[in-house]
């Protein structure tokens, strides 16, 4: 018998990828080949192949994988995938998001452990955003994000880029848009201060 409210199920959540790729590089967020989403949802963990263009993904660019063990999939998957297992398995979060956020990675440099912004009493979340460490693609990098990320939905890693959690990549995309509008702005002031602007 055909399950066919598993099929929607595949369908909705692979036309959310693929929306909110497109938002992330339409928006500036990311370059087009910069940056990684997944989502898990009834067991099975949906992943970008490596390589893929986030503003152009399909039905060939997602990756049906398991979260518990490794299967062939895993070498078609993003070079990140190690990461959003361990976010996903330490956070219990449905879905990830990862971009290379230009002013996040810049004010990740200002800030020892966490970045604090003036507008935290509007956006909660950006009062205490972990910075962390890690090579690309590491078991390291997995661990110091999923760590981070018990702590607050949105990290920054250092030299590299943002990963966020939530229960929709809309919700992801809200963190890793709040954050990037005021890392800028922070950036944007202190290179005016410098050069007595204001």
């Amino acid at each position: 018998m055909i399950n066919l409210a598993a099929g929607n199920m595949n369908n909705i959540i692979k036309n959310e990828m693929t929306v909110f790729g497109r938002k992330l590089v339409e928006n500036g967020l990311t370059t087009s080949f910069f940056g990684n989403i997944s989502a898990y949802e009834n067991g099975v963990l949906y992943a970008t192949k490596t390589g893929s263009m986030l503003d152009d993904l399909g039905e060939e660019n997602i990756v049906e994988l398991f979260l518990d063990k490794e299967c062939p999939n895993d070498k078609l998957a993003t070079t990140e995938l190690c990461v959003h297992k361990k976010i996903i398995c330490e956070t219990g979060a449905k879905r990830v998001m990862h971009a290379h956020t230009v002013f996040s990675i810049l004010a990740g440099d200002f800030f020892k452990e966490a970045a604090c912004f003036a507008a935290a009493e509007i956006l909660p979340f950006l009062k205490y955003v972990p910075v962390v460490t890690g090579k690309s693609g590491s078991d390291e990098l997995a661990v110091n994000v999923a760590e981070g990320l018990t702590m607050n939905k949105i990290v920054i890693v250092k030299d590299h880029g943002v990963f966020a959690v939530g229960d929709t990549l809309k919700e992801c995309y809200v963190y890793i848009s709040g954050l990037e509008f005021y890392a800028k702005a922070l950036m944007l002031k202190k290179l005016f201060v410098k050069n007595g602007i204001i």
